[in-house]
């Protein structure tokens, strides 16, 4: 007499089979794990830091002003201008946030140009 456990089921499987479907796949051998290569980017909290200082007060072309003082003396390639731009999201419920993100990313983009001339 034939188990329960070794009798057709259904489609012509044992009901083992059915119940545990990945058993017919040879285990996989262990690989290693690569450790992550993480890069610390000095400019990005430098530029946090002149945010926090930097202040729009309604007037762009004197707060444009302010901010190209604020941003003068900082070293910073052009990607950390994209890093900092993503990194812009933990102030977006300041207020004015969009007028002082415009103002401060298009000095941040000037600045550089004018470092790469």
């Amino acid at each position: 007499m034939i188990a329960n456990a070794q009798r057709p089921f259904g489609s012509g499987f044992a009901r083992t089979e059915i119940a545990r479907p990945f058993d017919r796949y040879k285990k996989e051998p262990p690989q290693d794990v690569r450790q992550a290569d993480i890069k610390k980017n000095e400019a990005l909290p430098e530029l946090k830091s002149v945010w926090a200082k930097f202040i729009y007060d309604g007037f762009p072309e004197k707060t444009y002003r302010n901010v190209l003082q604020l941003i003068k003396g900082i070293n910073y390639p052009a990607e950390d201008i994209t890093k900092f731009s993503i990194a812009l999201v933990e102030f977006q419920e300041e207020k004015d946030f969009a007028q002082k993100a415009g103002i401060f990313l298009s000095a941040l983009i000037i600045i550089a140009q004018i470092a790469i001339l």
